[in-house]
């Protein structure tokens, strides 16, 4: 980061001084002369040769003085030459030193220098997040860019040469006091000393602040930093996160992070840069590489990717007021130049009120108007901002994460529809799919003609379902009118349908993705108009939706996709998280302008119904509700009820009318209708309190035809049943026809049940052919039951017709063959699923008829009885009761006529009572009785019977707890009776009671 950006220079350090020729004593000079002089001296035998011999050494050692004299000099101008030659090096590294530092200087100047500059600055906001970012940290050390040439130098050289070269190379190498820089795209953090820790990086700060184009990038400020005027005063558009940037220093140094300030680009809300100051080295938070402590006996970078980066410095530090300082001038220069962000020019808060309070009403024509839904729910930078569904959709769609203002935003804005448009020219239907509260206030409101929630699922379905004839019903209008758009026809208001949370809506009933893609793409014409709000708008809202909806509007998102999905960039991911209702709107092509939304307290709402209060209810796009309490005579004199049938309509009647049908997707009600003839036989199906018994009442009221009620008891019931069993044998016959007959049974699976396991497949049995054969002879059945249970699952195929009240499980309503989807255990009593429409049943002001009691005759006074008793003693205290004389089974076997022979001589009123082993032991006894006396069977378990009687024919079952017996008959069936009263006439003499005792 401190490196200087062209070729460095090589600087070739001084050659050496130059070494003297190496000099030695010359003895062979010498000495030559010397030798050749003896040898002259002894040829000649002359004493003068011998002189010549002084001349070689005196010549020798003059000529060594001289080298070393002029050794010496040398060395002195060598010497002088290598100072020379060392200060010149040096000042060229001086030189280039200083050339150094300027140019690092002015790559990273110091954010003091910045404050003097800011005004002459030319490199400012040159760069993004995502580039390289030198930033100034202070001054120390820094290694040159010069590099030392060695070439004239040689290896060895005295100490002091070599001490030169290792001086002059170790200033070439170093700069003293340079600015240390380094990349804060690796992330910086400080800790150490609060007050130092947070001047450095507020240093740090205002040079990317500097750096940082305000038109490409964002900033976070918290901590610390956050409570400082001249974060808030940044060019830069700024991000409020969660957390800490409302705190003072004092409050947040009980965190691990005193202040952050991130940066990044606009568009992305992920930081690209972040500097951080925390107290110990140990709090430093991922992605931070470089790690700066700051303490009063050192400051230094302690961690750094480049090992030789990590050094000692002399920071620079910068205090408020001068970080204000550049700030306030930036701003300023900002705004000058068109690069200031711009989002501070809006209010933070804007009252309803006030836009009303600013917007003059337009005294337009109707017609004029009918072609404008033109509303000022919000505040741009200049003036409010108009929307207009007509003009600029016909749809909308808009975009915000939770705790955005969605929900607000709705408000403003149908409440600023209200406001300028007459409740006879547009309409509100309001669908709430986050908790059913968001639109309570709108209900005030003339123009509201409904709100969906989804807390009432039935009540959400019906109303979707009535949209599509809400459609189906506007084009008949406009085909009746011979006109082609809303605007033409004066009686038909438009309809705005605004969704709070779209999605979950689509979750629960995905099938209207068809519904409001029809809606997108004909709602122009019709007057139909979306205003369609979700937290994620790619992915839920189609492609056929959003082709539709020119009108977009995003409030905060969390990420860029989501803002590009709704205005085509991503600016509303950048948008503050604590400004509610700020969002960015965009007009069909046209570019986004930045809006805050109004807030609409209570008292706009009142004011605004309160201007309207005078026009006529809206129609609603669905019909009301079926009413829970429905009388009878109501349904009958709807006009869609049938006439009254007769006793002379053929077999037995026609159509009945029960009941009311909800026919949401006509958007009106039927009369739910029943013909016995024609349907076939009716199952009711209900859990207990559901209206069973209510639904059998109104169709016995309605019906003409004779009504045969089975009784709840197994006795009455297999009577009435077994007549019914007959008359399908002899109701062919001529002269047998018989007028047409409904048969009511009342919680048929009861009445099955209560038959043991010998009766109950004859019932089933006789019921079955009954259903099948009995349309025929003119025999409709209408039974009703909690469930279908394993015995009624083969009759339950016979009926054509299920007539489905509310059930006490899904369980049973599916196996009932009703479908998942239309469970609803919500229906009050008499509510139905008929012929899969919804039908709530009429209530009758007359009951059941009162099924008559089973059938038993009277056993007569002059006939002797021969009774068979599980019960000897009760039976004969009955018997006494009734007259008759008992006798009891005693004697030898063959004796029981003689036993019938009253004691004082008379034939009659003699009772001869036995047990079923004492019967039993007399074989053939109760067959050689049959023609004399009358045989009674009491209390008798259906295997004694058949022993006793000889036959397999089942007895009819008796009634509980009514003193009733079996009678056998040797030529026909067996009977049921029961004894006499007893009679004043005939009371029990003493002998009788003492014979009984």
């Amino acid at each position: 980061m401190n490196e200087t950006p062209h070729t460095a220079p090589r600087i070739a350090l001084p050659a050496p001084p130059q070494r003297p020729a190496p000099f030695k004593f010359p003895v062979i000079a010498a000495t030559v002369p010397v030798v050749a002089s003896v040898a002259i001296w002894l040829i000649t035998g002359s004493t003068f040769a011998l002189i010549f011999a002084a001349l070689g050494p005196l010549a020798a050692t003059g000529s060594y003085i001289d080298s070393r004299m002029s050794a010496r000099a040398l060395r002195r101008t060598e010497r002088t030459r290598f100072s020379d030659d060392a200060a010149a090096t040096l000042k060229k590294i001086e030189a280039y030193h200083h050339r150094e530092l300027a140019e690092l200087a002015e790559k990273t100047p110091s954010a003091i220098m910045l404050v003097s500059d800011v005004h002459t600055d030319a490199s400012r906001w040159t760069r993004e997040p995502a580039d390289v970012l030198p930033v100034h940290l202070g001054y120390g050390l820094v290694r040159s860019s010069i590099a030392i040439d060695r070439t004239g130098a040689h290896d060895a050289q005295p100490p002091e040469i070599e001490e030169s070269y290792r001086t002059l190379t170790a200033q070439a190498e170093t700069l003293e006091r340079a600015p240390i820089a380094v990349n804060a795209r690796l992330g910086v953090a400080i800790f150490g000393n609060q007050l130092m820790a947070l001047s450095l990086a507020r240093a740090v700060s205002i040079q990317l602040a500097r750096t940082l184009a305000p038109t490409a990038s964002w900033v976070r400020l918290s901590g610390a930093f956050a409570a400082e005027p001249w974060g808030e005063a940044l060019p830069h558009r700024q991000l409020r996160g969660s957390g800490m940037q409302n705190q003072s220093v004092d409050e947040s140094a009980g965190g691990t992070d005193l202040a952050t300030v991130q940066w990044g680009v606009l568009g992305d809300s992920t930081p690209q840069v972040s500097i951080t100051v925390v107290q110990e080295e140990g709090h430093v938070p991922s992605g931070h590489r470089i790690v700066i402590q700051a303490r009063g006996d050192r400051v230094a970078v302690v961690r750094h990717p480049d090992r030789h980066q990590r050094r000692d410095f002399e920071p620079s530090f910068l205090g408020r007021e001068q970080a204000l300082e550049w700030v306030q001038a930036a701003r300023g220069i900002a705004a000058r130049d068109g690069l200031a962000s711009g989002t501070d020019d809006l209010p933070d808060l804007v009252r309803f009120s006030e836009i009303t309070a600013m917007s003059h009403a337009d005294h337009h024509p109707r017609a004029e108007r009918r072609r404008s839904l033109e509303a000022r729910p919000a505040m741009g930078i200049r003036s409010a901002i108009s929307l207009d569904l007509v003009v600029d959709g016909p749809h909308a769609i808009v975009g915000g994460t939770t705790g955005s203002g969605k929900s607000e935003l709705l408000i403003a804005w149908v409440l600023a529809m209200a406001a300028e448009t007459a409740p006879e020219d547009v309409t509100f239907l309001l669908v709430d799919f986050k908790g059913g509260s968001a639109f309570d206030a709108l209900t005030q409101l003339p123009h509201t003609v409904g709100i969906i929630t989804d807390l009432d699922e039935n009540s959400a379905a019906r109303a979707f379902s009535s949209l599509r004839a809400e459609l189906r019903h506007r084009e008949r209008a406009l085909a009746q009118a011979k006109v082609r758009d809303i605007s033409d026809l004066e009686s038909m208001p438009r309809l705005v349908i605004v969704v709070d949370e779209f999605a979950a809506m689509m979750e629960d009933y995905p099938q209207l993705h068809t519904l409001f893609s029809d809606i997108a793409a004909r709602g122009r014409s019709l007057g139909v108009h979306l205003i369609l709000c979700t937290q994620r708008p790619s992915g839920v809202v189609r492609d056929s939706l959003l082709a539709n909806a020119d009108l977009r509007i995003s409030l905060r998102v969390n990420n860029g996709a989501d803002s590009s999905a709704v205005i085509g960039s991503d600016r509303a991911a950048e948008l503050p998280a604590q400004q509610k209702g700020r969002a960015w709107v965009a007009h069909g092509s046209s570019s986004a302008e930045l809006a805050q939304f109004a807030l609409v307290e209570p008292r706009d709402i009142r004011d605004i119904a309160e201007r309207w209060a005078s026009s006529a209810k809206p129609r609603r796009p669905w019909c009301e509700p079926l009413s829970e309490h429905l009388s009878l005579s109501t349904v009958l004199a709807h006009p869609e009820a049938p006439a009254a049938a007769t006793h002379h309509a053929p077999e037995g009647g026609g159509t009945i009318a029960f009941g009311m049908t909800d026919l949401p997707e006509e958007q009106r009600h039927g009369v739910a209708t029943w013909s016995p003839s024609g349907d076939g036989h009716l199952l009711v199906l209900g859990a207990p309190s559901s209206g069973k018994s209510v639904t059998l009442s109104t169709l016995a009221h309605v019906t003409s035809r004779d009504i045969v009620v089975l009784g709840t008891d197994s006795a009455s019931f297999w009577d009435a049943l077994t007549q019914l069993y007959v008359r399908l044998d002899v109701i062919g016959y001529p002269g047998r026809a018989a007028a047409a007959v409904l048969v009511v049974v009342d919680d048929l699976d009861a009445a099955v049940s209560r038959f043991d396991d010998e009766y109950r497949p004859v019932v089933l049995e006789r019921l079955a052919r009954i259903l099948r054969e009995g349309p025929a002879a003119g025999i409709a059945v209408v039974a009703s039951a909690q469930r279908i249970t394993a015995a009624l699952q083969p009759l339950s195929q016979l009926f054509p017709q299920t007539l489905r009240l509310r059930f006490s499980n899904r369980q049973d309503f599916v196996l009932s063959g009703g479908r998942t989807e239309d469970y609803n255990d919500t229906l009050p009593a008499g509510g139905a699923l008929w012929q899969s429409a919804r039908v709530q049943v009429a209530q009758s002001d007359r009951f059941l008829p009162v099924p008559p009691p089973a059938s038993a005759a009277v056993v007569g006074r002059d006939e002797g009885l021969a009774i068979v008793s599980t019960r000897p003693a009760a039976t004969a205290a009955a018997c006494t009761e009734a007259g008759w004389t008992v006798q009891l089974v005693e004697g030898a076997p063959g004796s029981e006529r003689q036993l019938l022979i009253n004691p004082s001589g008379t034939r009659g009123l003699v009772a001869l009572i036995g047990s079923v082993d004492e019967w039993q032991s007399r074989w053939g006894a109760i067959q050689a009785l049959l023609p004399h006396a009358t045989v009674l069977l009491d209390g008798c378990s259906l295997s004694d019977y058949r022993q006793l009687a000889r036959t397999r024919e089942l007895p009819p079952p008796l009634s509980p707890g009514s003193r009733q017996y079996w009678r056998l008959s040797g030529t026909g069936p067996t009977e049921r009776v029961q004894l006499p009263r007893k009679s004043h006439a005939s009371a029990p003499t003493d002998d009788n009671v003492a014979r009984n005792a």
